[in-house]
């Protein structure tokens, strides 16, 4: 039999065996090797856009992710409900209605600094040798997002 989450619909379908035995097991493997875990739900563009039935299956695997966190003891972040990131725009800030745009992105990672630095002591490795990629791959993303914006204002 499938998991299903508290308060679910019969019309929901429910979070697959495999899926809650994953969950589980990373649970298990965190807290047997001491390592802290903070589960995270994603973002869609919205219920109309991603379509009822498949909007009710990942609010409801969220809802049983949130439900095992609480009983594990474990943080979880549901960024699924409407409202949790101060600033995302469902019709303006996604690609289609899985995937964010640039804006919606940046937005997103923004965002999940803010809440992941409130909540946990995070070390700032900005410039580490170890972190040189990265450091220009931002650079790229700035860049090409100016020469974007640069482009837009001059369009007719």
């Amino acid at each position: 039999p499938d998991k299903t989450s508290a308060g679910s619909s019969a019309a929901v379908p429910p979070v697959p065996d495999s899926a809650a035995q994953t969950l589980r097991e990373i649970i298990d493997l965190c807290s047997e090797s001491g390592t802290g875990l903070c589960l995270i739900s994603v973002p869609l563009s919205s219920e109309e856009a991603v379509g009822e039935t498949s909007y009710k299956r990942r609010r409801n695997a969220a809802l049983y992710a949130k439900e095992t966190a609480a009983e594990s003891g474990i943080r979880m972040l549901d960024l699924m409900e409407p409202g949790a990131l101060r600033g995302l725009d469902g019709d303006l800030h996604f690609a289609d209605a899985y995937h964010m745009n640039t804006y919606g992105a940046e937005i997103y990672t923004k965002e999940l600094g803010r809440l992941l630095t409130s909540i946990y002591t995070l070390p700032d490795h900005r410039g580490e040798p170890d972190c040189a990629y990265m450091e220009d791959m931002l650079d790229r993303y700035r860049s090409e997002k100016e020469r974007c914006l640069g482009d837009a204002a001059a369009a007719p």
